[in-house]
């Protein structure tokens, strides 16, 4: 064979091998986009041997009036809603868990104090001894324009040391709230804090957007008439994501 032979030769090799690589890297995005896979959180190990380990397990939901369940329309100004998301996560996972085999039940403690903001020392105030804290918070420091630098690090480093396994979520948003921009804004600032600290993020707002785009809800379904809080049946939705989030730490 000449050498314009064998050139052609390595040419054709060497293309084989670049359509390989994009064939790969074209299954794989495929798959995250399509939600097959997930990248595996810093939270699986320690759940897995949490719920492998104990019978009894406490979850914490600190936060403020999203976590608490306040709901507002015209009827009910200042109502707690039936069912919070707390409630609905405890009936969701408890559900999940038993369909799966396991003997371990949870029990769910609600520490939403509507108005609340997030300080340094927002950890200070479960009123529980919690294995897991489900930390929803800081957008009422954006609201109410009050200082919030490193609260969510603080706060996370307390629950870390004492060997509590810690989630952050995110708000849903409606887009034509006049309070989006400033719970956008707390978004931003939980989904860098739980970058730099490695913690799962839950992302509420995401699931909910993807909800109503599929059409599997009006946004008006979830959200109440203050376009900040959310009905019964969003507290519940957004309860049963915590639920699979979680659950899906320990059965993978």
């Amino acid at each position: 064979m000449d050498n314009s032979g064998k050139q052609k030769k390595r040419n054709i090799q060497k293309n084989i091998i670049v359509a390989a690589i994009l064939l790969a890297a074209a299954v794989i995005l495929l798959l995250i986009i399509l939600g097959v896979t997930r990248k595996p959180d810093s939270n699986k190990k320690a759940i897995t041997e949490l719920f492998t380990e104990k019978e009894e397990i406490v979850i914490d939901c600190l936060g403020d009036s999203i976590t608490f369940g306040l709901y507002k329309d015209v009827f009910a100004p200042n109502f707690q809603s039936k069912p919070t998301y707390p409630e609905s996560l405890e009936e969701s996972i408890n559900r999940a868990l038993k369909d799966a085999g396991f003997l371990s039940s949870v029990f769910v403690v609600n520490d939403g104090i509507s108005g609340d903001v997030l300080t340094k020392d927002t950890y200070q105030r479960v009123t529980c001894s919690p294995d897991i804290v489900v930390l929803l918070s800081s957008g009422n420091n954006f609201h109410f324009n009050v200082p919030y630098k490193g609260a969510l690090e603080a706060n996370i480093k307390a629950f870390k040391e004492s060997g509590t396994v810690i989630y952050l979520a995110n708000y849903p948003l409606y887009p034509d709230s006049r309070f989006y921009e400033d719970f956008s804004d707390a978004n931003d600032y939980i989904k860098k804090s739980a970058q730099k600290t490695s913690v799962p993020l839950i992302d509420i707002d995401d699931y909910f957007s993807k909800l109503v785009n599929r059409g599997d809800y009006e946004i008006d379904e979830l959200f109440s008439q203050d376009l900040v809080h959310l009905t019964p049946l969003g507290y519940q939705v957004l309860g049963e994501k915590v639920s699979d989030f979680i659950f899906n730490d320990i059965a993978r």
